[in-house]
């Protein structure tokens, strides 16, 4: 999966309200696919940001859990790098 590949599913998975444990297995792929951690930090941060301006605080906080996934700023059986 390519990055462009990886940011185009998540908008299109956040916007359908689809929970940050199911949106873990979009980033687990991209990983397995040979994608890198900051490649997948660089994007999610893109997609906060994005959130954010918009004042959409469940979909920004939705990005937010996910960007945690890929950092290891979670539990360490949610970790994906």
């Amino acid at each position: 999966m390519k990055n462009e590949e990886l940011k185009d599913l998540l908008y299109r998975e956040i916007e359908a309200n689809i929970d940050s444990w199911e949106l873990r297995n979009i980033l687990i792929l991209f990983k397995s696919s040979g994608g890198f951690q900051n490649d997948a930090t660089d994007i999610l941060r893109d997609i906060i940001q994005h959130y954010r301006s918009l004042g959409d605080t469940k979909k920004r906080d939705n990005a937010t859990e996910l960007i945690e996934f890929v950092t290891g700023d979670c539990s360490p059986h949610a970790r994906i790098w």
